[in-house]
């Protein structure tokens, strides 16, 4: 396999129309989900997000990545729970690059420091992040697999920054 210089345009386009060849069947159909699953959240009315079954669905049943469900299911039974998440997750971001930025860590550390989504054993921090990346896809990516994240800012020359929040 080449090496590339992922710290450039030039570089990343080349790993990238690579990475596109050799996709197998099985990856492909993983996308073809995760873009379905994507289309079907993104058409969901803002006013519908508090509903049991669309929160149950992007929680729990969300193809983006494998997670452990940090949260626990009877969090979703409470309807002021999931309203609030609703709200939160429906309002508008900031259009500045870096305020939308802020704006988004801010709501994911509300939402795993909110009572009810945590647990004994701990916050959810990648369950959340996965959820997030359902409802805001053109901002947040769903890379959480840590060694492979750190491994790919790395070559791109850029900082650390951990799924489960800043090293």
């Amino acid at each position: 396999m080449k090496e590339w210089n992922l710290a450039t345009e030039a570089g990343l386009r080349e790993a990238c129309a690579e990475v596109d060849e050799r996709i197998d069947a099985e990856h492909r159909e993983h996308l073809a989900r995760v873009t379905a699953f994507l289309e079907d959240v993104a058409a969901v009315p803002p006013g519908e997000r508090a509903s049991l079954e669309f929160q149950r669905r992007i929680w729990f049943r969300n193809p983006i990545a494998q997670t452990d469900p940090w949260v626990p299911a009877s969090a979703l039974e409470s309807s002021e729970l999931r309203q609030w998440f609703a709200d939160r997750t429906s309002a508008d971001l900031p259009t500045d690059w870096m305020q939308r930025g802020q704006a988004l860590a801010n709501l994911f550390w509300e939402i795993v420091d909110r009572p009810g989504f945590i647990q004994a054993t701990g916050r959810p921090r990648r369950h959340t992040l996965r959820t997030l990346v359902a409802l805001f896809p053109e901002h947040l990516t769903g890379a959480i697999a840590e060694e492979a994240l750190q491994a790919l800012q790395r070559e791109m020359g850029t900082e650390e920054l951990w799924a489960s929040g800043y090293k």
